[in-house]
């Protein structure tokens, strides 16, 4: 028996070589999942730099009130998701309702009642925590 990958081969029975099938498949669909990931990452990337530096110039010139008056769009990658959720809740406590932002944003049930059987504010539905 040779071992090169002629020898093997032809010494391989039908299952083995269904196998070896199978195997490169899985190593041909693995090479394309990391290489789309890499291009995601890389993308997501661009992007969040991107927001970062928007973001930056606003917080600059206005403070918090400029950056939360601004929305962010839907290619903001994962640092703008984040300020994002964050600018949320703070628009939602410009009318001084922090205490049921933080506790939303905690997951703690209020100890007030009247907040405990207050819905949701429409601006937090939907919110990606």
């Amino acid at each position: 028996m040779e071992f090169t990958l002629s020898g093997l081969w032809h010494n391989m029975g039908l299952f083995a070589r269904c196998i070896v099938g199978v195997m490169a498949v899985m190593s041909i669909a693995s090479l394309y999942v990391t290489a789309e990931r890499l291009f995601t990452l890389r993308k997501a990337k661009t992007q969040s730099l991107a927001y970062a530096r928007k973001m930056g110039a606003l917080f600059s010139q206005g403070g918090i009130e400029a950056a939360a008056a601004v929305e962010g769009g839907p290619n903001i990658g994962y640092l703008g998701r984040v300020i994002e959720a964050g600018l949320a809740a703070y628009r939602t406590t410009r009318g001084g309702d922090a205490e049921l932002v933080g506790l939303l944003l905690e997951g703690v049930p209020p100890s007030d009642p009247e907040l405990a059987v207050r819905p949701v504010p429409e601006e937090l539905v939907g919110v990606p925590w």
